[in-house]
């Protein structure tokens, strides 16, 4: 027989899931509430001590909620609750009945043609296997389904654990120039780290490159500390962004000059970005001090002509006191003046200003 409590916590859960359909969630409430159910669900298994045949008891009780029409529409609110299960199976005959389960609800999404929910249910019945069978089976399990793109993520993760580096290698589509960078990300990082695990430096270096320009500015400080001539390495991967002429890479210029303190590119990106002088500053204030505060103040009348309302005044009236603690009092004055002078039909402006005379 299944113990109650589990009994009223499934319909709660199948209850909850209704709620679904017959409310407006945007407030989270509904789904606080099934992850709720589903912490108790998980607690209770670890609490309450189960026979075989109790557990054999519930997992019926288990399979008849999760195929209830209720779910259909929402599989994966299904399968969390499958899954709440896999750690509660160290018995044999439970775990058959268990992965048997994971085995019906697969077949039938397979027919169904909804690739996700079976790679979800391959990922749980693998985590399964993983916890309670042989590393060969586990690893078997990986081979046989390596064909799903997630089975095929955690066998690479898996052979990069064994440093099976050559198979990782050869499950990767790193000449593929259909996709852009961005979407091999995933290959590239376990690429870099099979080519690290081979001691291949150049090629490590020249996919550390690629995941740069893909967004993943972190592997320039791990390339660099690996580089003959950083200082090269600088230069080409400066290159390399300036020719994306994009908004990501106007991001990752702005990273790479930081973080090597070019001072002379930082300058020049400042001027053609005014609003970065905020950023900036520190890196340029001794090198070219009257640079520096022109740029500032040349920002200050930028703001105030964009500034529109209240809220904004303030916004402006703040980075005017920023402004004085760094070039004076007095220069902070010669601005409130000229600004009120140029926007003497906005009191709105003008009030929040004589606050910070």
């Amino acid at each position: 027989m299944c113990p109650p409590v589990f009994d009223s916590l499934l319909y709660m859960h199948k209850k909850t899931v209704k709620l679904i359909e017959q409310s407006d969630d945007s407030a989270g409430s509904v789904g606080s509430l099934l992850m709720g159910i589903e912490g108790e669900l998980q607690d209770r298994l670890n609490q309450v001590s189960m026979d075989t045949k109790t557990k054999l008891s519930l997992l019926k009780k288990l399979e008849k909620t999760v195929n209830l029409k209720i779910y259909e529409g929402w599989e994966t609110l299904a399968i969390d609750l499958l899954g709440i299960f896999s750690t509660a199976v160290p018995e044999k005959q439970v775990r058959e009945a268990y992965v048997d389960l994971i085995d019906k609800k697969t077949e039938k999404f397979n027919k169904e043609n909804q690739p996700y929910t079976v790679s979800v249910l391959l990922k749980l019945k693998a985590s399964v296997i993983r916890t309670y069978e042989s590393e060969d089976t586990y690893k078997d399990f990986l081979y046989t389904h390596e064909e799903d793109r997630y089975m095929k993520k955690e066998l690479i993760q898996y052979l990069l654990e064994k440093k099976a580096y050559s198979d990782v290698l050869d499950r990767l589509d790193l000449d593929d120039g259909s996709k852009p960078l961005h979407a091999k990300r995933d290959q590239l990082r376990h690429a870099y780290q099979a080519y690290a695990g081979m001691n291949e430096t150049d090629k490590q270096i020249e996919t550390g490159k690629k995941l740069i320009l893909a967004g993943e500015f972190e592997y320039y400080e791990k390339i660099k500390a690996i580089a003959e001539d950083p200082e090269d390495l600088y230069t080409q991967t400066k290159q390399s962004i300036q020719a994306m002429n994009s908004f990501e890479a106007f991001h990752l210029y702005k990273k790479l000059i930081i973080v090597e303190q070019d001072t002379e590119a930082i300058l020049s990106l400042t001027k053609n970005n005014p609003a970065l002088i905020e950023e900036t500053i520190n890196y340029l204030k001794d090198a070219y001090p009257e640079e520096t505060f022109t740029l500032y103040t040349r920002y200050m009348y930028q703001l105030a002509e964009e500034s529109s309302n209240r809220k904004e005044y303030k916004v402006l009236c703040r980075k005017l006191n920023t402004y004085g603690e760094l070039f004076g009092s007095q220069e902070k004055s010669t601005v409130i003046s000229h600004l009120e002078e140029t926007y003497n039909r906005r009191p709105a402006m003008k009030d929040e200003l004589s606050k910070i005379k």
